[in-house]
């Protein structure tokens, strides 16, 4: 072919290599965005059970009754308990009962039977303080998680 009759525009076989390259590009992508996002609804977890933690503190102390909690390993729900109640609404107390987003799930409860006495300080079902503190693990197994650590005695909440 002489230079005369060059060919414009380009080949089959180039659009080819430029779709491929922007498929990986995109996949990429949106693995990277799929994993973000599933972080952040591990933190988003975390957050509203220990705001479900903080109130029911909060309305034990008010109220002058126990608050227990029911977050059973492996659901995508919780739920606060005020003398052996569920709680709902109660003053608009609207954290006291959820489920978590996506698939969510409490992966582990360190301790499963702790509770606000009606001082507000953490104890065990016998009424005993407890000075050790406690985790929930919260996310996607094998995946993107978060810890809500309450502290012993205290009931104070921290999030790792």
């Amino acid at each position: 072919m002489d230079k005369k009759h060059k060919k414009n525009g380009i080949s089959v076989f180039e659009l080819l290599i430029a779709v491929t390259i922007l498929s990986i590009l995109l996949g990429i992508g949106y693995l990277t965005f799929s994993d973000s996002v599933r972080t952040q609804q591990a933190q988003r977890s975390a957050e509203l059970i220990g705001y479900a933690i903080k109130k029911a503190k909060y309305f034990s102390r008010t109220k002058g009754v126990e608050t227990s909690f029911t977050f059973t390993q492996g659901s995508g729900s919780y739920a606060v308990n005020a003398d052996d109640r569920e709680i709902t609404g109660e003053n608009n107390y609207d954290a006291f009962k959820g489920t978590l987003p996506n698939g969510v799930t409490i992966l582990n409860n360190a301790c499963p039977d702790f509770r606000f006495s009606v001082e507000g300080t953490l104890v065990d079902s016998t009424g005993s303080s407890i000075y050790n503190d406690c985790r929930l693990l919260i996310g996607y197994a094998g995946g993107p998680q978060s810890t809500v650590l309450i502290r012993g005695r205290t009931g104070n909440v921290e999030y790792r």
